[in-house]
């Protein structure tokens, strides 16, 4: 049997999703063009001191739009997710 998270451990996977999210719709539309199909990890320290895996991925969606999911987990024994993303628009607009 597994545990629930604490709320803490979840506040802290949510604010690095939202950081990287952020950082992401900033990302101009020809540059996420130009990722679609390829899949970037990398590790970030939270603020609770414990090493996390972002994982980032843009896909098309066939109608020149760009939808782009970001997965936060720990690197721990149990590895709790927690994902989101966003559509960007051939002219830019970030959609939800």
């Amino acid at each position: 049997m597994t545990r629930q998270p604490y709320v803490w451990e979840v506040q802290i996977r949510r604010e690095i999703l939202e950081d990287e999210l952020a950082q992401l719709r900033e990302i101009p539309y020809a540059i996420l063009r130009d990722a679609i199909g390829a899949v970037r990890s990398k590790a970030v320290t939270g603020r609770d001191g414990r090493a996390y895996t972002v994982t980032v991925s843009a896909v098309s969606s066939g109608d020149d739009r760009i939808r782009v999911e970001v997965c936060v987990e720990g690197s721990w024994l149990r590895r709790d997710r927690v994902s989101a993303g966003f559509v960007v628009a051939a002219d830019g607009a970030v959609l939800e």
